[in-house]
């Protein structure tokens, strides 16, 4: 059971991501829940694991700098700096910002994971060692 709730808390939370990383209030909204469901369900690891993302950096990472220049020069002539209005320009490379979250998934979540799922198979395999033995 305890497998079962730390699984289904990272993969929703994982799946948050994606739209978490567009601003700190889509993340408090979508993915911080998930991560308080954690603590109050006891997967201390687990949440401090998912609190080691960054959706804004990888999205920001992810971003195709060279597209959003050229829109925003084709718009506001060339410069530099973007202004906010022209942040919005930026085109993000799904496919680079999907990796990094699996990346960091793979890194951080899953062997946490993996040994909440060794504790549960050997927690049942002693019960069930346990049962078979007289007493």
């Amino acid at each position: 059971e305890r497998l079962v709730k730390a699984t289904a808390i990272a993969l929703v939370a994982r799946s948050m991501l994606f739209r978490a990383g567009r601003s700190a209030r889509l993340r408090k909204q979508f993915f911080e829940p998930w991560v308080e469901l954690a603590i109050d369900l006891g997967f201390n690891e687990l949440s401090a694991a998912l609190q080691t993302c960054r959706p804004a950096k990888w999205r920001e990472e992810a971003a195709d700098r060279k597209s959003a220049n050229a829109v925003a020069t084709a718009s506001f002539g060339k410069q530099e700096t973007f202004s906010p209005m022209q942040e919005k320009l930026l085109s993000i490379t799904a496919s680079k910002y999907h990796t990094a979250i699996e990346d960091w998934f793979n890194e951080a979540v899953s062997p946490v994971l993996l040994a909440i799922r060794d504790d549960a198979v050997h927690g049942a395999t002693s019960r069930s060692a346990s049962r078979r033995q007289p007493g």
